[in-house]
């Protein structure tokens, strides 16, 4: 394989959408079947400055992107996911017309019919509770976005037992930020990363932090930004 670069400045997300494509590609080649991608969707660095809608429908527009990407030229179907059924109802309005152009081989799903609450079992039905959808079975490629920490026990429920041996892909969850509220009062247990995230692979990942660094002269704090790729 060809070595890495030095210093990695895509022009826009087009460019960075299909530079993580060709690491799935690549991930498939040698018989990865749980990748990881992950990749900042705004230039601040706390990634919390906008409203979350337009972070949940960026995801979904970047993934349909992708997802159409990696069925070019191949016999490959693949499906976005979303958590749930509200979830899916509102994207498949908004985005149909990008559905359109991504042809038959894309299609919106859904891992669980019913929205959890805020706190899982507290609010919500027991965490990982929801019944499973498995219209989309029939796919190849499945690609899960904006799933929240008290719904990755639906995304590995769902990925045990209705994606089983095909490819699942987890698709800028921010996993970083999640796995840190597994095990806190209302949230999943920490199995949650020994017995499932553990097996994803990150075939592509940026992550995006600001530092500040003491100095003896003035003025004697330096803020900065930068990503690791």
């Amino acid at each position: 394989k060809a070595p890495g670069r030095e210093t990695y400045r895509p022009e826009s997300f087009d460019v960075l959408v299909d530079d993580a494509v060709k690491s799935i590609q690549t991930g498939l080649a040698d018989g990865c079947r749980r990748m990881e991608v992950e990749y900042p969707l705004s230039s601040d660095t706390s990634g919390y400055k906008d409203a979350s809608d337009s972070f949940i429908d960026a995801n979904i527009a970047l993934a349909i992107s992708a997802a159409k990407r990696l069925s070019e030229g191949t016999d490959l179907k693949v499906c976005v996911l979303v958590p749930d059924g509200p979830e899916l109802v509102r994207a498949s309005e908004r985005f149909e017309p990008a559905l359109e152009l991504a042809g038959d081989s894309v299609t919106l799903g859904c891992m669980a019919g019913k929205k959890k609450g805020a706190f899982g079992g507290f609010f919500g039905g027991a965490v990982g509770s929801g019944e499973l959808v498995e219209d989309y079975n029939d796919n190849d490629i499945f690609i899960a976005v904006n799933a929240s920490t008290v719904e990755l026990p639906t995304v590995r429920k769902y990925t045990e037992e209705v994606v089983k041996d095909k490819t699942m892909i987890l698709w800028c969850l921010e996993l970083d930020t999640l796995r840190a509220d597994l095990g806190l009062f209302g949230f999943p247990g920490k199995e949650i990363q020994f017995e499932f995230l553990s097996q994803f692979k990150s075939m592509f990942y940026i992550r995006q932090r600001a530092y500040s660094k003491s100095v003896e002269v003035a003025p004697f704090l330096v803020n900065y930004n930068g990503a690791l790729f």
